[in-house]
């Protein structure tokens, strides 16, 4: 079997560092997570109101702010855009940022 993370002394799975993702493993989980809003086959798998405050569907909820212009909600952080930042229209970009850099976005179409 691939080891997929990072190999510390004490031996226990730590999913937020250390884990080495694949491309496979982005595309799987930002389809279930952006297209399927969390469901697999019709039924949902995450309680779907998380999925929709994480994502940024909420606007009721927008997460915690974080002090440095993006916000917090669900394990994943989003960031504004709008005039100042040289847009038409204000829109959310919520995104996971996990070790070594690596981040995966839900990017807005149109």
């Amino acid at each position: 079997a691939r080891v997929r993370t990072l190999d510390l002394t004490f031996q226990k799975p730590f999913g937020g560092y250390g884990l080495f993702w694949t491309n496979d493993d982005i595309s799987k989980l930002t389809t279930f997570l952006f297209l399927n809003n969390g469901t697999v086959n019709g039924v949902p798998i995450l309680e779907q109101g998380g999925v929709q405050r994480a994502l940024q569907r909420d606007t009721s909820d927008r997460g915690l702010d974080t002090g440095n212009n993006s916000r917090y909600n669900f394990a994943f952080w989003a960031n504004p855009y709008g005039a100042s930042s040289g847009y038409e229209c204000e829109f959310w970009v919520p995104y996971a940022s996990g070790f070594g850099g690596i981040r995966f976005l839900n990017l807005p179409n149109g």
